[in-house]
């Protein structure tokens, strides 16, 4: 214990934060891990991938279980089989690749600071404004949606989503298995980006489920790359140290965070999360990027593929909110 705490105890306290992180958006702390570990405690992008995975598989896995045994009506089956199973495949695949450093520090913070756009837009724009269209619609007197049948979803649809879902579970795996955290992500994004676009709103899933959904996800995957990282040989002296220094911080956190969180908090951590996004990529593209036109393409094309999903569900939902 002694060169656990020595070595990990910048990381145990980090994961108190990414404990409320991963309690309080459908982001797993394998994000903050993967960037404390790289950026501040100098580890190896490949260390940083397994901190990630592996403290993620303590603290994923006990929120899982928490969900699993009070709030298993808040999960959407369809979507954690279909996403697991493909998943899956995409963490073999991510697993065998060889990405260069600076590639794997740009695609983690391109997912990052991408997402936080995602999310400021649902957060503080879509859903007030959706809650505010249901409320005139409530106070109107309006009961159109009791009155006309649910029309039901079509084959076509089924299959057109289900086909989107397997593509963004591989790309989630792929992710996972570099950085240790992205699948919860990428099923996230789809769920809100594409099935509730693309589905009859009777067949919608709601931002809580969709969330507690990726808990689920992200806890089969990151028990997946943890099991691959130990086969492969296991990791460094240094990275068991901040888990083991970090282990007890998130068994608990993680599980806990999301039920100790009050409506008016969940607002105050939303915000600190795209600051603390938004700082991040402000460190690494001064510190790492620079003048590296290459990254800056890669940053700039996930940007613009997040700001292209926002506003084609701006244009889809224009006529909701």
């Amino acid at each position: 214990w002694e060169p656990a705490y020595r070595d990990g105890w910048p990381m145990a306290i980090v994961m108190v934060a990414g404990s409320l992180i991963a309690g309080s958006t459908p982001l797993g702390g394998g994000v903050v891990a993967f960037f404390v570990s790289v950026f501040v405690l100098k580890l190896t992008p490949k260390e940083g991938r397994d901190f990630a995975c592996l403290i993620q598989s303590v603290g994923m896995v006990a929120a899982a279980y928490l969900i699993l045994t009070c709030k298993r009506d808040m999960l959407h089956m369809e979507l954690i089989v279909t996403t697991i199973l493909a998943g899956t495949w995409g963490l073999v695949v991510g697993f065998s690749l060889t990405v260069n450093p600076l590639v794997l520090n740009v695609v983690f913070t391109t997912v990052i600071i991408s997402f936080a756009l995602i999310y400021f837009y649902l957060n503080e724009y879509y859903m007030p404004r959706a809650d505010r269209a249901a409320q005139a619609q409530q106070a109107a007197g309006d009961s159109g949606d009791a009155l006309t049948p649910a029309l039901p979803t079509t084959p076509r649809t089924i299959i057109l989503r289900r086909v989107i879902m397997v593509f963004f579970a591989v790309g989630g795996g792929v992710l996972s298995a570099q950085l240790g955290s992205g699948s919860d992500t990428a099923s996230f994004v789809f769920t809100v980006l594409v099935w509730n676009s693309v589905s009859p709103k009777h067949d919608h899933i709601n931002m809580s489920v969709a969330s507690a959904s990726s808990v689920v996800i992200m806890a089969a995957h990151t028990v997946e790359t943890a099991a691959m990282v130990l086969i492969a040989g296991g990791s460094s002296p240094q990275v068991y140290h901040c888990l083991l220094a970090a282990a007890p911080v998130v068994v608990l956190g993680a599980p806990l965070g999301s039920l100790l969180l009050r409506p008016s908090l969940v607002k105050v951590l939303q915000r600190l999360f795209y600051v603390l996004a938004l700082v991040q990529f402000v460190s690494f593209a001064y510190l790492k990027v620079k003048t590296n036109m290459n990254a800056w393409a890669g940053i700039l094309s996930g940007l613009l593929t997040a700001s292209l999903g926002i506003a084609v569900h701006f244009a889809d939902r224009k006529s909701v909110v």
